[in-house]
């Protein structure tokens, strides 16, 4: 009787297993993301790993030196890549790297890991609105020990407003992206003022016109007078490379310094936007 009960079971919770020739094929099938099961694109565009955020190379960076060795020229990089995993789930992966090249030895001062599980709904909404990224679980730290460990978690919603008419914006932009970022942070004993610098949230607007986009991003701290803000321009040159130029004032550029200010400046490549 138990054997006949699992049986049934299994026929009305797994029926389209039950009937597919190939498990692999039907598990295919099952975790297409809703673009690629409604025919919105190819089928062989939802796997892979692909670009994420920005991903860029500042050949020179500059500005405020430093509080701990006074070196105040870096090479700055960030590596950033996706992969789709199930319907609309996605594996994130974000790496930032500040590298001494012009001190002894070129050590790298500092690199942030950020690895994220989220799911994302950039295409559902109703007209301009979108209901954006959901983060099931986003991490960020240093990989160091002791008094230099850093690192926050974070689950967050990004809902974005989508304009891409041109006869809508103004001074020629043909797309504009608000997106707001909120989110909730745990598990940052080592670091448990960071919200106070980097608050609850993050405002980001990107604007395409022409050859150029500015990206500008925004955060608030807890306390009235912390918070940093970031500027990107990207101009477009070759196929698959862009022009950089970035500029950054406030809190928490590294987690390292995520309690102090600077102004910083830089220009290099970016093979991503």
């Amino acid at each position: 009787m138990k054997r006949l009960l699992f049986f049934l079971a299994a026929a009305l919770i797994f029926p389209a297993a039950v009937r597919a020739e190939d498990p692999a094929e039907f598990l295919h099938d099952l975790c297409k993301s809703d673009e690629a099961a409604v025919g919105q694109i190819q089928e062989s565009e939802d796997w892979g790993i692909k670009p994420y955020k920005r991903n860029y190379l500042l050949l020179y960076q500059g500005g405020t030196p430093n509080a701990v060795d006074g070196m105040y020229d870096y090479v700055k990089y960030q590596l950033s890549i996706k992969q789709h995993l199930c319907k609309n789930m996605f594996f994130g992966y974000t790496q930032k790297s500040f590298w001494s090249v012009t001190a002894p030895s070129l050590p790298f001062r500092e690199t942030n890991y950020n690895p994220e599980f989220y799911l994302d709904y950039t295409d559902h909404g109703d007209g301009i609105w979108r209901w954006g990224k959901v983060g099931l679980f986003e991490h960020e730290s240093n990989g160091r020990d002791g008094p230099e460990s850093r690192s926050w978690n974070r689950i967050y919603w990004e809902p974005r407003m989508v304009i891409d008419d041109p006869a809508k914006l103004p001074l020629n932009f043909s797309t504009l992206v608000v997106a707001l970022k909120w989110w909730y942070s745990f598990g940052s004993s080592e670091n448990a003022d960071i919200r106070d610098y980097q608050g609850n949230n993050e405002l980001s607007i990107t604007m395409n016109q022409h050859w150029v986009q500015w990206a500008l991003i925004v955060r608030k701290g807890r306390i009235w007078e912390y918070g940093n803000v970031q500027l990107d321009v990207n101009y477009h040159f070759l196929a698959n490379m862009d022009l950089f130029f970035q500029v950054w004032d406030g809190y928490g550029e590294s987690l390292i310094d995520y309690n102090h200010s600077s102004t910083r400046y830089g220009f290099g490549i970016a093979i991503s936007r």
